[in-house]
């Protein structure tokens, strides 16, 4: 009887909504990007490093309007505020259609992280983490690959509509259907936390008092140095997500038509599915800190992978597969490792602090790749400083958890 009652739990179409939203607001606004800008460039005339910087300067955006717009969207009629702010990250995606020259996306950068930092990612996770005490990882894990499924199944189509009919009709389509389904949802199904519909949590009533009370943080000898160490493994992993957008433009640097490059993507966006689902299923299984190293050593294998590329050519769909894995503990760190370090306002104010400065990170770090290529005429000084990220993370993840009293497991 209480199984079937856990399996008709609201909570189960919370996660259904998050899975929809973030697979189409992130997964292809954010995701498809990589093939956009590679045809953008060929078309304008443009520099892949000044191209990049648009992301750059609309992270920026994002890191510093996060705090606000999320305390705004959290405090009440999240459903309705949730969906002006899709409504108008989807218009700024649009408008691109109908521009010139690269000005014009450094101004738009700026509107697009502010409407973005209120729809991709944070809200949805911290929907999670507020419907889900057990199978929480998994749920987090299970949101987090849409954003791979959808980017698996969008970079293709969107390939394809670039080739047909230019990437201006591409970026309409796009944003026509993301507009028609992404708003509603947002509107009709998305509530914030269980009070809102006179619930509880997922999985509370399976919880003895005692690991309840086990599972609040204790105080910190140094608060300041955990809060600086889960600071660097949040950037730092943050950092490897950076590189998906570049994949394509790897491809085509490496000989292969814009159409392969696109497949490279693709590629990395169902190893994305993959390792998000396998290691949050792992991180419900044997702990976070099992999670995130197993995923740091599959990050560290992709960029050794696309070093053999040029003797064997193609590696490089193994290597974007891999990709996947950095895509993965990017964009799940904030939401694994903040609950397990912090609670109640604590929590709040730490979630969208760690995100904003780490998301900050890792933007300006999109725009060195890019960059680099420009500099170099390759992505393997880059590649080769993706190695020490994934030692950097490593490192901050190990004295993190010596200074959160092993509190990360």
């Amino acid at each position: 009887m209480k199984s079937k009652l856990a399996m008709r739990h609201r909570a189960w179409s919370i996660l259904a909504a998050g899975i929809l939203f973030q697979g189409l607001v992130t997964g292809i606004m954010q995701n498809c990007m990589g093939v956009l800008y590679a045809a953008i460039c060929q078309d304008l005339g443009f520099s892949m490093g000044s191209l990049s910087l648009f992301s750059s300067i609309r992270g920026i955006s994002m890191a510093i309007a996060m705090p606000v717009t999320i305390s705004y969207l959290t405090k009440k009629n999240f459903r309705k505020r949730q969906a002006a702010f899709a409504a108008a990250a989807v218009f700024c995606f649009m408008v691109m259609a109908v521009f010139h020259h690269l000005w014009q996306w450094y101004v738009l950068a700026v509107f697009s992280g502010a409407a973005g930092s209120a729809v991709m990612i944070v809200p949805t996770m911290r929907q999670m983490n507020h419907w889900f005490i057990r199978r929480r990882s998994f749920a987090i894990g299970l949101v987090a690959a849409s954003t791979g499924l959808f980017g698996a199944i969008g970079n293709p189509i969107c390939s394809w509509l670039t080739d047909a009919f230019g990437w201006r009709t591409a970026i309409l389509a796009l944003g026509i259907f993301i507009l028609a389904t992404a708003v509603p949802l947002a509107y009709f199904q998305m509530d914030l936390r269980p009070e809102d519909c006179n619930t509880k949590p997922y999985g509370w009533y399976e919880q003895p008092e005692e690991k309840k009370q086990a599972a609040i943080p204790t105080a910190y000898r140094r608060p300041q140095l955990v809060f600086a160490f889960c600071l660097l493994l949040v950037s730092t992993t943050g950092l490897l997500s950076q590189y998906n957008s570049h994949l394509a433009t790897f491809g085509v640097s490496q000989g292969l038509a814009l159409s392969a490059g696109a497949s490279i993507t693709a590629c990395a966006m169902l190893g994305n599915v993959f390792f998000k689902v396998i290691l949050g299923a792992l991180g419900d299984r044997k702990g976070v800190y099992t999670q995130l190293t197993t995923g740091l050593l599959f990050s560290a294998s992709c960029f050794l992978t696309f070093f053999l590329v040029p003797l064997f050519p193609n590696l490089i769909y193994l290597g974007g597969f891999l990709n996947g894995a950095g895509m993965a503990v990017g964009a799940t760190t904030v939401a694994d490792i903040t609950p397990l370090l912090y609670t109640g306002q604590e929590y709040e104010r730490k979630y969208s602090r760690l995100f904003a400065l780490g998301g900050f990170v890792g933007f300006v770090g999109f725009s060195c790749i890019g960059y680099s290529y420009d500099l170099f005429g390759s992505y393997y000084p880059s590649f080769a400083a993706g190695l020490m990220i994934c030692a950097l993370a490593g490192l901050s993840m190990v004295m993190l958890r010596k200074e959160s009293k092993e509190q990360i497991l």
